[in-house]
């Protein structure tokens, strides 16, 4: 779990470049932990029903 500045950090406005870059680096962090999670959740329903 990120600190608890994340809430800060996605709403704070975009001053720069190198904050956009990082915005869009957190974002995708995100992204790949939601699908990482999805997918290990259907993989371990898939060898329950077995």
């Amino acid at each position: 779990m990120p600190d608890k500045n994340w809430l800060i950090e996605l709403t704070k406005p975009i001053s720069d470049e190198a904050g956009y870059l990082h915005k869009f680096d957190f974002w995708f962090w995100c992204f790949k932990r939601i699908i990482f999670f999805k997918e290990n959740r259907e993989i371990k329903n898939e060898t329950n029903k077995k």
